[in-house]
């Protein structure tokens, strides 16, 4: 039980870190194609 739990949580820990590293990215993207428009 312990075990399904921990890779549980370590899952959502990884899906969270995709999440963020996606959100800096288009961030990025966003700030390069603004640059860019003006």
């Amino acid at each position: 039980m312990d075990r399904v739990v921990a890779i549980k949580s370590a899952d959502q820990q990884a899906v969270l870190m995709l999440h963020r590293a996606r959100d800096l990215l288009v961030r990025q993207r966003t700030m390069l194609i603004n640059a860019l428009v003006d």
